[in-house]
């Protein structure tokens, strides 16, 4: 994951839906697909900054909300 953002592709890697996991079955490669949870990202976001956790906020009150999250 760190590596797309240096990279600047996370935008054209990351969106899509989450595959899930893969597992042997009867000697067969079985994926699980989760259709209900589409991956976005948003570059004005994504490569620059991450959230403050909300815990964080209320423990100091003078901290605010990293922009655009």
């Amino acid at each position: 994951m760190f590596d797309i953002r240096r990279w600047r592709t996370a935008e054209h890697v990351m969106p899509g839906p989450i595959k899930g996991m893969t597992y042997v079955k009867n000697c067969v490669l079985t994926t699980v697909v989760n259709n209900g949870f589409v991956r976005a990202f948003n570059p004005e976001r994504d490569y620059y900054l991450w959230a403050i956790p909300q815990q964080g906020i209320i423990l100091n009150p003078n901290l605010i909300q990293n922009p655009n999250w």
